[in-house]
């Protein structure tokens, strides 16, 4: 093999580690399965619980899946972890999340 065709592949294996690296423990992929009214419901509560755990002030917020959805449509539940970004470093809080009759309810810790 020649350094041409390493190259491609050391780097792809890097950036593969370090998004790996970069993901909170627990989490399997970035992002978040909650729709926007969600989000906008259950994100002031975060911010409030990563402050009780002593997050100075919150600057960002980055969701990661933690478990797939389980269950039937419309009763359905997963679980995420997000990343609450601070001036003094990153609160993980975690989220369950539950389909029900009025769309969805969460419970964090």
């Amino acid at each position: 093999m020649t350094i041409k065709t390493l190259l491609p592949v050391c780097a792809l294996f890097a950036s593969a580690t370090l998004f790996a690296q970069s993901m909170p423990a627990g989490a399997i992929q970035p992002g978040t399965l909650a729709n926007e009214k969600l989000v906008n419901d259950v994100l002031p509560q975060m911010v409030i619980l990563a402050s009780t755990k002593g997050c100075q002030e919150p600057k960002d917020a980055q969701p990661y899946l933690k478990a797939q959805p389980s269950g039937k449509v419309g009763s359905r539940m997963w679980q995420e972890i997000w990343l609450i970004q601070c001036r003094n470093g990153n609160y993980p809080v975690e989220a369950r999340f539950q389909e029900d009759a009025t769309g969805a309810s969460f419970r964090l810790r």
